[in-house]
């Protein structure tokens, strides 16, 4: 007997194998970490734009202040902590959990 599915087969498992192959290195590729460039690398494309005269001097500073203002770590702003605002306190005296409610009545009241 003769198996003329075996050719195509073969064939249709190699492009699988291949077309995974390739996939798998267009995946790598596209994510691929890169390293962010540095103040120092910044800086010398920079001066070399300088040098060619494509920015000015007053940029050239402007953005070196910026870089160092940048490579300083940031402040870590810490919130204050969570301590009870002395009208949101309820009065424990009548057991109560929730503040009186001191809003104005709504306006729904009044109308015709």
């Amino acid at each position: 007997m003769r198996q003329t599915w075996l050719i195509p087969f073969l064939l249709m498992i190699v492009a699988l194998l291949i077309g995974l192959w390739k996939a798998r290195n267009l995946w790598d590729e596209i994510n691929e970490d890169e390293d962010p460039a540095t103040a120092s690398e910044r800086l010398r494309e920079l001066e070399a734009a300088h040098a060619e005269g494509e920015i000015d001097t007053e940029e050239l500073q402007r953005i070196r202040q910026l870089l160092n203002l940048a490579d300083r770590p940031a402040v870590v702003m810490r919130s204050q902590p969570d301590i009870p605002r002395p009208d949101r306190v309820a009065d424990r005296t009548d057991g109560s959990d929730m503040p009186e409610d001191t809003s104005q009545p709504a306006d729904s009241e009044h109308r015709p």
